[in-house]
């Protein structure tokens, strides 16, 4: 039976030191960052409000399936960030990886 236990606590570890490591390798310069957020920031009208509700926002954490993700838009010039979705948190831009619907990166000013 310890071995069982053992064996979850130790997958659920990996797993979530891959989440941090994905996010970790989304390379960006604050300059960049900058960029990307402020793109995205300026153009938030033509996408839905931010969900009524509180989502858990943090790296690594799971948005839920009812709330709306948006492409990331072609005039954001940094490629790595069109591989993911996005959704509004207040002031915050939060990256969707869309299969997973885990967070990967939060921006804000």
């Amino acid at each position: 039976m310890r071995k069982a236990v053992f064996g979850g606590a130790a997958g659920a570890a990996l797993l979530l030191a891959a989440s941090a490591a994905l996010a970790q390798t989304w390379e960006i310069t604050p300059d960049e960052e900058r960029v990307v957020y402020t793109t995205i920031y300026q153009n938030r009208s033509t996408v839905g409000a931010a969900p009524a509700r509180e989502i858990d926002v943090r790296v690594g954490a799971t948005i839920p399936a009812d709330v709306e993700l948006y492409d990331v838009p072609a005039t954001v010039t940094y490629a790595p960030a069109r591989q993911y979705r996005y959704v509004l948190d207040g002031n915050r831009v939060v990256f969707v990886e869309p299969r997973s619907r885990r967070v990967v990166r939060v921006i804000g000013p």
